[in-house]
């Protein structure tokens, strides 16, 4: 505790066992001269409950004297903050006429060396103990409006911020932020809101965030984003939460080479460290690709889900997953157990599943060479045998094809299966090989998706 009292009153600086600051001014007399309190606090300031108790003489009926700040400054070189020409007027009155308006106004603010904005806010007494704020803000170019009230005895305060519909530009000072931050440029049009209460009976806080129409792409741009829509309800923000399960939707995705159409995420933020995805689908052309239910932590070192595919089409997807190696016509559907691995390397494992063409389709394989040598080291074919499948399988019409995802505690296998006939050479085959390994040609397109 820390005291300072003399006979017109005392100044108590104290931390209570229960936590926090408690500050306590008791005025024996009206004072007639300005009185100057100076000093410096250090260390992290967790809490700070003000309370002022007026101890008055018989002759002493009210106190009005206005708290002045002048000049204000506040640096926290820890957190990158610092706040200028910081101006407080706050009359109080008890016991007499109602107080003045008062304001607090804040010139300067900067953040990591940026430049932040500034606040305004008008206060009035709006009772005995009771004290309402109304005013606004200007922060990284966006303008915020604010209100709210504190109950002078510490039984109840709320604020309440209010961001009105804003246009982003990856060339604003808030869009210059998120790409700094995030390494994601950000354009498009966000309102919201936020509000915060603290009362006897605990604190409550409740967001709401709106995004209309919204671009968010890497900066090379070779990953976006297009026509993002959302509204989504917080009800924690302290440890952020989602008030129940909310909607994402966007018009069009790229990932480098990969294109894909209009997509849904319905999500419920459970805790800072868990996400519960409950919906994820994502138009791939004319079919889709859907993931089960899954949990997402961004400490853990993995993702499980489900990979459903459904009218899948070959023209548009074995060149981009074959390197150009291949390219066909058909559709398949099917599904297949995911696992992505984080550590001790970005990796992809899949489960026991398969994935089936509709009916029939063709495929033609460019590398002839290499699919000898795959020939010979899988299905055992050698001379002139798997010369002529060879030429049959490089331009390959079928009429079955099925992969299959087999697994041991070890590893991994891709069995394929494929029945029909060449076009240029009509060798009719039913062809079954196994891939070992094969999990290894989809870890660029991974990496490219985690980035």
């Amino acid at each position: 505790t820390l005291l300072a009292s003399s006979r017109r009153g005392l100044v108590e600086l104290s931390r209570p066992r229960s936590g926090g600051y408690e500050l306590r001014v008791e005025a024996a007399a009206r004072c007639q001269r300005a009185t100057r309190i100076s000093g410096r606090l250090r260390g992290h300031l967790e809490a700070l409950d003000v309370s002022l108790s007026g101890r008055v003489g018989p002759t002493v009926t009210e106190l009005a004297r206005p708290l002045r700040l002048a000049n204000g400054r506040l640096v926290q070189p820890g957190r990158g903050l610092a706040i200028a020409n910081a101006a407080v007027e706050l009359p109080l009155a008890w016991g007499g006429s109602p107080a003045p308006p008062g304001s607090i106004r804040v010139g300067t603010m900067r953040w990591r060396d940026r430049s932040v904005g500034r606040l305004t806010l008008d206060v009035q007494q709006t009772g005995p103990r009771a004290v309402a704020v109304d005013g606004s803000a200007r922060l990284f170019g966006v303008d915020l409006d604010a209100r709210g009230a504190v109950a002078l005895g510490g039984e109840s305060a709320w604020l309440e911020m209010t961001l009105p519909p804003t246009r982003i530009t990856p060339t604003t000072p808030l869009g210059q932020l998120l790409t700094d931050l995030a390494g994601a440029k950000v354009s498009g049009r966000v309102s919201g809101s936020a509000s915060v209460s603290l009362s006897p009976a605990g604190r409550r806080e409740s967001a709401l965030l709106e995004a209309t129409d919204v671009t968010v792409a890497s900066r090379d741009d070779a990953k976006k984003l297009s026509g993002l829509h959302t509204t989504l309800v917080f009800s924690g923000l302290s440890a952020l939460e989602t008030r129940g399960r909310q909607t994402v939707r966007w018009r069009a995705a790229t990932v480098g080479k990969y294109e894909l159409g209009a997509g849904t995420i319905e999500l419920t933020v459970e805790g800072p460290n868990r996400v519960f995805i409950d919906r994820a689908m994502v138009s791939t052309g004319t079919g889709s690709l859907r993931l089960s239910p899954f949990v997402f932590d961004p400490g853990a070192i993995d993702v499980k889900t489900r990979v459903h595919l459904r009218g899948v089409k070959l023209a548009r997807w074995l060149p981009l997953l074959t390197k150009q190696r291949a390219t066909g016509t058909g559709t398949v559907d099917g599904r297949v157990p995911l696992r992505i691995r984080r550590a001790p390397r970005l990796r992809l494992e899949l489960g026991e599943g398969s994935i089936a063409a509709r009916g029939r389709g063709c495929f033609q394989v460019g590398d002839i060479k290499a699919l000898g040598s795959f020939l010979s080291a899988e299905a055992g074919y050698s001379g002139m045998v798997r010369d002529r499948v060879v030429q049959s399988l490089s331009d390959f019409c079928y009429r079955r094809l099925r992969f299959d995802v087999q697994r041991d505690d070890k590893s991994s296998r891709l069995r394929i299966h494929t029945a029909g006939k060449g076009r240029k050479v009509p060798q009719e085959i039913d062809l079954t090989v196994n891939v070992n390994g094969f999990e290894e040609l989809f870890d660029p397109a991974l990496r490219m998706f985690m980035e």
